[in-house]
Order: structure tokens, then C-alpha cells, then sequence
């Protein structure tokens, strides 16, 4: 998404606490690793402007139909379920009206 990084340093800038929640569905189908996805996010996690180390993301890797085994499960991390909005709600002790969630 074009501007994605810039709005996002525009958040955190004005104090709002910023997570990430993706399905990773590929690493369930060999596509990708689960290295490539979480350095993915910590890259953009400091171009944010986040310190090294600084968690920020919620990854659901598992599909139901996935070739492999460990990551066969059906959960309600994954969207559109809201197990991974729920963890970043609780991890930043906040309550559904101080939230928005986009993309889907």
C-alpha cells in the first residue's frame, strides 16, 4: 500500500499504539518461511521507528488445508476470526472503542 509507512510514523507520532495482525497462510503451504515474514515485519517495524527487538505483530501462520502438519489447525487467530485483534487489544490494555482495525 502506497504511503503505508508514512501514515503509520503519522500514528505513532501522534501516541497511538500501532499492531500488526496478518494471516500467513503461505508459510502453511511452503510459499514462505516464517523467518522471511517476521524479518519482513521487523524491518518495518524500525522504518516506523520502533527499537530493534520491539514487537508489534500478531502472525497466525496455520490453514486449515495446510501441506504441513504443524501447521494444520483451525483457529480463531485467523481472520477473520478476531483471536489476533483480541491479543493486541489486551496486550496494549485497550477496549474495543479505542480501537480501529483496518484491512480485513
Amino acid at each position: 500500500m502506497p504511503g503505508r509507512l508514512e501514515r503509520l510514523q503519522s500514528l505513532k507520532a501522534e501516541g497511538k499504539f500501532i499492531r500488526f495482525a496478518t494471516n500467513q497462510g503461505g508459510i502453511a503451504f511452503d510459499y514462505l518461511k516464517e523467518h522471511e515474514i517476521q524479518n519482513e515485519f521487523m524491518v518495518m517495524t524500525r522504518e516506523i521507528g520502533y527499537p530493534a527487538g520491539w514487537n508489534i505483530t500478531h502472525v497466525c501462520f496455520t490453514h486449515p488445508k495446510s501441506r504441513i502438519a504443524k501447521y494444520t489447525d483451525v483457529s480463531n487467530r485467523r481472520k477473520p476470526e478476531p483471536g489476533m485483534l483480541i491479543e493486541a487489544m489486551r496486550h496494549e490494555d485497550v477496549t474495543p472503542d479505542q480501537t480501529i482495525m483496518i484491512g480485513g
